[in-house]
Protein backbone atom coordinates (compact mmCIF):
# COMPACT_ATOMS: atom_id res chain seq x y z
CA UNK A 1 0.00 0.00 0.00
CA UNK A 2 2.67 2.18 1.09
CA UNK A 3 4.70 1.25 -2.19
CA UNK A 4 1.17 2.54 -4.51
CA UNK A 5 1.21 5.66 -2.95
CA UNK A 6 4.44 6.71 -3.76
CA UNK A 7 4.29 6.84 -7.70
CA UNK A 8 1.68 9.14 -7.28
CA UNK A 9 3.27 11.48 -5.29
CA UNK A 10 6.26 11.09 -7.64
CA UNK A 11 3.66 11.86 -10.62
CA UNK A 12 2.28 14.58 -8.93
CA UNK A 13 5.49 16.11 -8.62
CA UNK A 14 6.72 15.54 -11.87
CA UNK A 15 3.82 17.13 -12.95
CA UNK A 16 4.26 20.48 -11.10
CA UNK A 17 7.78 20.68 -12.09
CA UNK A 18 6.74 20.37 -15.51
CA UNK A 19 4.23 23.42 -15.13
CA UNK A 20 7.27 25.75 -13.45
CA UNK A 21 9.46 24.96 -16.04
CA UNK A 22 6.61 25.74 -19.12
CA UNK A 23 5.77 29.06 -16.88
CA UNK A 24 9.82 30.15 -16.62
CA UNK A 25 10.16 29.83 -20.43
CA UNK A 26 6.91 31.55 -21.13
CA UNK A 27 7.90 34.58 -19.05
CA UNK A 28 11.49 34.62 -20.68
CA UNK A 29 9.81 35.21 -23.80
CA UNK A 30 10.98 38.49 -25.14
CA UNK A 31 8.36 41.40 -24.78
CA UNK A 32 8.97 42.12 -28.63
CA UNK A 33 6.63 39.50 -29.23
CA UNK A 34 3.78 41.22 -27.23
CA UNK A 35 4.00 44.76 -28.43
CA UNK A 36 4.19 46.83 -31.48
CA UNK A 37 7.40 47.59 -33.28
CA UNK A 38 8.42 51.03 -33.37
CA UNK A 39 7.79 50.96 -37.32
CA UNK A 40 4.03 49.82 -36.96
CA UNK A 41 3.32 52.34 -34.79
CA UNK A 42 4.76 55.33 -37.34
CA UNK A 43 2.83 53.69 -40.00
CA UNK A 44 -0.23 53.39 -38.19
CA UNK A 45 0.22 57.19 -37.21
CA UNK A 46 0.60 58.21 -40.97
CA UNK A 47 -2.59 56.22 -41.98
CA UNK A 48 -4.48 58.00 -39.15
CA UNK A 49 -3.21 61.58 -40.31
CA UNK A 50 -6.06 63.36 -42.03
CA UNK A 51 -5.46 64.70 -45.83
CA UNK A 52 -5.07 68.90 -46.21
CA UNK A 53 -6.57 70.58 -48.71
CA UNK A 54 -3.88 72.77 -49.79
CA UNK A 55 -5.05 76.56 -50.89
CA UNK A 56 -5.79 76.93 -54.21
CA UNK A 57 -5.85 80.58 -54.45
CA UNK A 58 -3.45 83.21 -52.78
CA UNK A 59 -4.35 86.85 -51.76
CA UNK A 60 -2.39 89.93 -53.00
CA UNK A 61 -3.21 93.54 -52.22
CA UNK A 62 -3.67 93.87 -55.70
CA UNK A 63 -6.53 91.09 -55.59
CA UNK A 64 -8.20 93.08 -52.38
CA UNK A 65 -8.24 97.02 -54.04
CA UNK A 66 -6.34 99.67 -53.10
CA UNK A 67 -7.55 102.35 -50.69
CA UNK A 68 -8.55 104.85 -53.79
CA UNK A 69 -6.67 107.91 -53.17
CA UNK A 70 -9.21 111.10 -53.10
CA UNK A 71 -10.72 109.44 -50.11
CA UNK A 72 -9.56 110.74 -46.95
CA UNK A 73 -7.58 108.34 -44.50
CA UNK A 74 -10.40 107.70 -41.74
CA UNK A 75 -9.57 109.37 -38.41
CA UNK A 76 -9.06 107.78 -35.39
CA UNK A 77 -11.06 108.20 -32.46
CA UNK A 78 -8.65 109.86 -29.54
CA UNK A 79 -8.30 107.52 -26.72
CA UNK A 80 -11.01 107.97 -23.62
CA UNK A 81 -9.68 110.87 -21.04
CA UNK A 82 -8.30 108.68 -17.98
CA UNK A 83 -10.25 110.17 -14.93
CA UNK A 84 -13.18 110.00 -12.88
CA UNK A 85 -16.93 110.85 -13.24
CA UNK A 86 -17.96 114.08 -11.92
CA UNK A 87 -21.82 113.76 -10.94
CA UNK A 88 -21.70 117.68 -10.15
CA UNK A 89 -20.00 118.51 -13.54
CA UNK A 90 -21.20 115.84 -15.69
CA UNK A 91 -18.18 115.12 -17.16
CA UNK A 92 -15.04 113.51 -16.58
CA UNK A 93 -12.46 115.12 -14.43
CA UNK A 94 -8.82 114.37 -13.64
CA UNK A 95 -7.82 113.01 -9.85
CA UNK A 96 -6.54 116.77 -8.80
CA UNK A 97 -9.70 118.33 -10.21
CA UNK A 98 -11.86 115.48 -8.18
CA UNK A 99 -9.41 116.28 -4.76
CA UNK A 100 -10.41 119.83 -5.43
CA UNK A 101 -14.21 119.72 -6.05
CA UNK A 102 -14.44 117.61 -2.74
CA UNK A 103 -12.54 120.05 -0.60
CA UNK A 104 -14.61 122.90 -1.75
CA UNK A 105 -18.31 120.43 -1.29
CA UNK A 106 -16.99 119.72 1.87
CA UNK A 107 -15.96 123.46 3.26
CA UNK A 108 -19.42 124.50 1.46
CA UNK A 109 -21.23 121.52 3.86
CA UNK A 110 -19.41 123.14 6.83
CA UNK A 111 -20.42 126.91 6.42
CA UNK A 112 -23.69 125.70 4.95
CA UNK A 113 -23.99 124.08 8.79
CA UNK A 114 -22.91 126.76 10.74
CA UNK A 115 -25.75 128.45 12.79
CA UNK A 116 -26.76 132.19 12.46
CA UNK A 117 -24.97 132.99 15.67
CA UNK A 118 -21.97 132.30 14.27
CA UNK A 119 -22.49 134.10 10.95
CA UNK A 120 -23.41 137.20 12.91
CA UNK A 121 -20.48 136.92 15.01
CA UNK A 122 -18.28 136.67 12.64
CA UNK A 123 -19.18 139.01 10.62
CA UNK A 124 -19.28 141.26 13.98
CA UNK A 125 -15.84 140.48 14.67
CA UNK A 126 -14.50 140.88 10.97
CA UNK A 127 -16.47 144.89 10.54
CA UNK A 128 -15.05 146.08 13.94
CA UNK A 129 -11.52 145.27 12.48
CA UNK A 130 -12.35 146.99 9.34
CA UNK A 131 -13.47 150.38 10.84
CA UNK A 132 -10.49 150.31 13.61
CA UNK A 133 -8.78 150.39 10.60
CA UNK A 134 -10.62 153.09 8.87
CA UNK A 135 -10.11 155.01 11.67
CA UNK A 136 -6.59 154.53 12.01
CA UNK A 137 -5.98 155.63 8.53
CA UNK A 138 -8.30 158.23 8.99
CA UNK A 139 -6.03 159.38 12.48
CA UNK A 140 -2.61 159.22 10.28
CA UNK A 141 -3.65 161.43 7.16
CA UNK A 142 -4.42 164.58 9.36
CA UNK A 143 -1.82 166.96 9.03
CA UNK A 144 0.31 167.70 11.78
CA UNK A 145 3.00 170.32 11.98
CA UNK A 146 5.17 168.71 14.27
CA UNK A 147 5.39 165.32 12.44
CA UNK A 148 5.35 167.18 9.06
CA UNK A 149 8.47 169.35 9.95
CA UNK A 150 10.68 166.00 10.90
CA UNK A 151 11.61 164.49 7.93
CA UNK A 152 12.02 160.89 10.14
CA UNK A 153 8.76 161.35 11.69
CA UNK A 154 7.54 162.47 8.67
CA UNK A 155 8.59 159.08 6.56
CA UNK A 156 7.70 157.17 9.76
CA UNK A 157 3.99 158.14 9.73
CA UNK A 158 3.86 157.47 5.47
CA UNK A 159 5.45 153.97 6.65
CA UNK A 160 2.60 153.43 9.15
CA UNK A 161 -0.42 155.16 6.93
CA UNK A 162 1.23 152.33 4.30
CA UNK A 163 0.94 149.42 6.11
CA UNK A 164 -2.70 150.41 7.13
CA UNK A 165 -4.11 150.84 3.51
CA UNK A 166 -2.35 147.53 3.18
CA UNK A 167 -4.14 145.98 5.85
CA UNK A 168 -7.30 147.55 5.16
CA UNK A 169 -7.42 146.04 1.93
CA UNK A 170 -6.45 142.76 3.30
CA UNK A 171 -9.36 142.78 5.54
CA UNK A 172 -12.03 143.61 2.95
CA UNK A 173 -11.05 140.96 0.97
CA UNK A 174 -11.56 138.65 4.02
CA UNK A 175 -15.27 140.64 4.03
CA UNK A 176 -15.78 139.51 0.66
CA UNK A 177 -14.52 136.02 0.89
CA UNK A 178 -17.45 136.14 3.88
CA UNK A 179 -19.94 137.45 1.29
CA UNK A 180 -19.04 134.82 -1.42
CA UNK A 181 -19.30 131.76 1.24
CA UNK A 182 -22.84 133.43 2.91
CA UNK A 183 -23.99 133.67 -1.23
CA UNK A 184 -22.75 129.54 -1.63
CA UNK A 185 -24.38 128.45 1.66
CA UNK A 186 -27.78 130.22 0.73
CA UNK A 187 -27.75 132.09 3.85
CA UNK A 188 -30.10 135.29 4.85
CA UNK A 189 -28.25 138.71 3.54
CA UNK A 190 -29.10 139.89 6.74
CA UNK A 191 -27.24 137.55 8.83
CA UNK A 192 -24.13 139.43 7.80
CA UNK A 193 -25.54 143.31 8.19
CA UNK A 194 -24.75 146.36 8.30
CA UNK A 195 -22.06 146.08 5.86
CA UNK A 196 -19.15 148.08 6.35
CA UNK A 197 -19.23 151.63 5.19
CA UNK A 198 -15.90 151.75 2.70
CA UNK A 199 -13.95 154.98 2.59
Amino acid sequence: MVGAVRPRVSAVVAFAAMAIAAGSARAQQPLQSLTPSLADIARQAEAAKPTIKKATKAYTNASLGAIPKDEPAPVVAPPPRIGFESKSLGKVVSPEELVSLSEQKIESDRVAQESEPNWRNRAASLRKQIDDMQSRISALMVPNALTDADPLLKKERDSDLANARKGLDGLLKQWAKLEMSATEAKIPNGWLDPRPARQ
